[in-house]
């Protein structure tokens, strides 16, 4: 346990998002000098941040104390008696071939992800059983275009109390000499492994990312780290919740063919321009390494659900149950999933492939193929503009010329349409 190290730096040398100040004074107690905004270090910052330390000098949060959790560079952070936060910093270092400093891309689609989620209701929370960590502030140095995210926890933002949250991958890891505690939960439960995996693990979760995926049309990075579960005593509530959304993202046509709200998306005292389009930085087809083809889905379902959650589970759980049905367990997962694309797309996406995918992104695009865009205000037809983004569709997006397309108008821009599917977009800010 220590104190966080700040470099004040002069507000025109960096860019803030949300509402930094009001979290940093509620949760933390801290004051900032005026023309002054924090970047908060973390003990082995990036090369950037220590040259700004040098430059700048650094202060001591002597009041605040911070622990690291087990992400490398997530500490949670605390003043007094007050409710934790947790503080998402940038690292000087590479993990898994990734760097961990923190950049500006991720903090703001973060923050715009954060608002989305904001507009969905509280009776729907409770009726999927879920909650998230929201990330609604940050700061990036515009120097090294890199910085860091204040996160809260669920009951911060949602009044939601409930028991003690355990992380995927603790949930099934080895405790010394003792088994993992999935185990302990499934003797408790007088339920075969099999069937506690499918009901009581599996299924809240599908619930839950189906329900975000096609109803508000939001894909998170659902993996063993970003994925919790509530526990009350020896049993699992069936409330999942989520976290870490910088890596998470939005579909605009999705939003729209579903009539969801769009958050208008602001900066706090910005001095300079971000260097990219605010309404578009968590869109699906920016983020994600901006892939020319449609995988967000199918990150979901099969990179993120089967081939992390589903078989580091059942790896774990063939070495302590003899005869243990992994199959089964796969196929039951596959099998919820097709369950929810037809309860909420009308179409049932189909089993592909020797290894064992799931065509679900096919089954969103044949649902927006289907939408009834005139009915949601598409005019047309219209000449593209000079400057568009494509929207991954499956399929290969060619400009044509002429007046080949309709417009659909949103208050993050304008979403153009071939042939009735999603084909560019062009962000308003």
């Amino acid at each position: 346990m220590w104190s966080p190290e700040v470099v004040w730096l002069p507000v025109d040398a960096a860019r803030i998002y949300g509402l930094l100040e009001r979290f940093t004074r509620s949760a933390l107690g801290q004051t900032w000098p005026e023309g002054r905004v924090p970047l908060v270090l973390h003990p082995q910052p990036p090369a950037g941040h220590r040259r700004l330390r040098d430059r700048y000098g650094s202060a001591i949060w002597s009041d605040v104390s911070v622990t690291p959790t087990a992400s490398f560079r997530t500490v949670v952070a605390w003043r007094g008696h007050s409710q934790p936060v947790a503080l998402k910093l940038s690292m000087s270092a590479r993990v898994g071939g990734i760097s961990r400093a923190l950049p500006e891309f991720h903090i703001a689609g973060a923050i715009i992800l954060s608002q989305v989620m904001d507009f969905i209701p509280l009776a729907d929370r409770r009726r999927f059983g879920f909650d998230w960590f929201s990330e609604p502030a940050g700061l990036v140095d515009v120097e090294s275009g890199c910085g860091w995210l204040l996160r809260l926890l669920p009951s911060m933002m949602h009044g939601s109390a409930g028991g003690d949250l355990m992380p995927a991958f603790s949930l099934i890891a080895p405790r010394d000499d003792r088994p993992p505690p999935i185990v302990d939960l499934i003797r408790a439960s007088n339920m075969k492994p099999e069937t506690f995996v499918i009901e009581q693990v599996l299924r809240p979760y599908v619930r839950t990312l189906a329900y975000l995926m096609f109803e508000q049309g939001l894909h998170l990075e659902a993996h063993l780290q970003n994925v919790l579960f509530e526990m009350a005593g020896e049993s699992l509530t069936g409330k999942v919740i989520l976290r870490d959304l910088s890596d998470g993202t939005v579909s605009i046509a999705l939003r729209l063919a579903r009539q969801r709200p769009f958050p208008i998306v602001t900066r706090s005292a910005p001095t300079r321009s971000a260097p990219f389009p605010l309404g578009s930085a968590a869109a699906d087809h920016m983020a994600n390494d901006r892939r020319p083809w449609l995988m967000r889905a199918q990150d979901t379902v099969e990179g993120y659900g089967l081939r992390q959650l589903v078989r580091h589970m059942n790896a774990s759980l063939e070495q302590c149950f003899v005869r243990y049905d992994a199959r089964r367990v796969a196929r039951a997962y596959f099998g919820l999933w097709q369950q929810q694309a037809t309860e909420r797309l009308g179409v049932k996406p189909l089993i592909v492939g020797r290894a064992g995918g799931l065509a679900t992104d096919e089954a969103i695009a044949y649902f927006l193929r289907n939408v009834d865009w005139r009915s949601l205000g598409a005019s047309g037809p219209v000449r593209l503009p000079a400057r568009i983004q494509a929207v991954p569709t499956g399929q290969p997006t060619r400009r044509r010329a002429g007046a080949a397309y309709r417009r659909v108008e949103c208050p993050w821009g304008d979403l153009f349409l071939e042939d009735n599917r999603p084909a560019f977009f062009r962000p308003a800010f």
